[in-house]
């Protein structure tokens, strides 16, 4: 989503230069998010904590096309997509070695960022196609 944010607001409506802005706040807000888990993980489990960062991410990137044509729409599911930036990078080691151990922890890992990086490099294909077949 953060690769195409950009293009994606302007063709909701907005400025480039608002548009920017918004894209721009993604970094900030991965840090607001992870210092946000970071704090909540001695209250609650780590778990938990990743569950409803993911699910407010989901919903906000789920709720951009309808609510973001307006600013403080776009404003909202950028807040709340952001605050998912970061995080699996802080919760994901802790929440394997909590699960299977220091011993499975490097090959899980190595699994897990080949399928991330896989999936990360083809969703700026994936969604330029699905916009291509859209205008069919």
């Amino acid at each position: 989503m953060a690769v195409l944010l950009i293009t994606y607001l302007i063709h909701l409506g907005h400025s480039p230069v608002l548009a920017a802005t918004l894209a721009g706040l993604l970094g900030v807000l991965s840090v607001t998010g992870r210092l946000l888990t970071t704090g909540l993980q001695r209250r609650m489990p780590a778990a938990l904590i990743a569950a409803s960062i993911f699910t407010l991410q989901g919903v906000a990137a789920a709720l951009l096309p309808l609510a973001g044509r307006t600013v403080p729409g776009a404003i909202g599911c950028v807040l709340g997509f952001g605050l998912g930036f970061g995080i699996a990078s802080i919760t994901l080691p802790h929440l394997l070695v909590e699960r299977y151990g220091t011993a499975a922890y490097a090959s899980l890992s190595g699994r897990i960022a080949a399928f991330s990086v896989t999936d990360k490099a083809l969703a700026p294909l994936g969604a330029v196609a699905l916009l291509a077949y859209h205008r069919v």
